[in-house]
């Protein structure tokens, strides 16, 4: 993994399967594999435990409620927040 994105395509995974997107879903998947290798255990544990925490954060921050849409940016810097 690299040191600016260490959990690779990991998170913009989670955060389309979030959305329902599973066109982007399906090209993350690509691209993770291209680059990193086959999607290990882990690496499934890591996108449903980032999937848990965007669903945790959305809950928590009510942009549901406000319509506001969640941004990859929102979700990838409060992520860093998490570290």
């Amino acid at each position: 993994m690299s040191r600016k994105y260490p959990n690779g395509y990991l998170p913009k995974i989670a955060y389309w399967m979030w959305l329902g997107n599973l066109v982007r879903v399906d090209y993350f998947r690509e691209r993770q594999i291209e680059k990193y290798g086959p999607i290990s255990p882990d690496d499934y544990e890591t996108v449903a435990r980032i999937y848990n925490e965007i669903e945790a954060f959305e809950t928590y921050e009510g942009y549901m409620d406000v319509g506001v849409p969640l941004s990859e940016a929102t979700v990838e810097e409060w992520m860093e927040t998490k570290k």
